[in-house]
């Protein structure tokens, strides 16, 4: 198992453990809130190889820069985001609404947000 420490104040930890041969599960704890997003392998290698283009984009959004919209598609239903406006970085799952004719697509309640501070 890894583990990271995110946040200003590094009171954000993340571990990354393998759950049977299948998928990578991570984990963010701030005090006791726990938040869970299952990646697989493959989604957590995409992660992995854009992390310094989604930390760029992070810098510029907690420095002020406007028109900052990163949609990072990591797999599946899958994106990471950074947004200008939004102090954090979000992974969430997006789908189109069953019979939806204009290819509109919504995020889904199960994500992860973790706040810049």
């Amino acid at each position: 198992m890894k583990m990271y420490k995110l946040g200003t104040a590094g009171d954000r930890i993340v571990t990354v453990k393998k759950c049977g041969v299948d998928h990578i599960v991570t984990i963010w704890m701030k005090d006791d809130e726990k938040k869970t997003i299952e990646l697989s392998p493959k989604r957590w290698a995409t992660f992995r190889q854009n992390i310094h283009d989604i930390t760029a984009n992070a810098k510029a959004v907690a420095t002020g820069d406007e028109g900052i919209k990163l949609w990072q598609h990591i797999g599946g239903g899958q994106y990471i985001s950074v947004t200008s406006g939004y102090q954090c970085i979000d992974f969430r799952k997006w789908f189109q609404p069953y019979g939806s004719k204009d290819r509109e697509i919504k995020s889904a309640k199960k994500g992860v947000a973790l706040r810049f501070d």
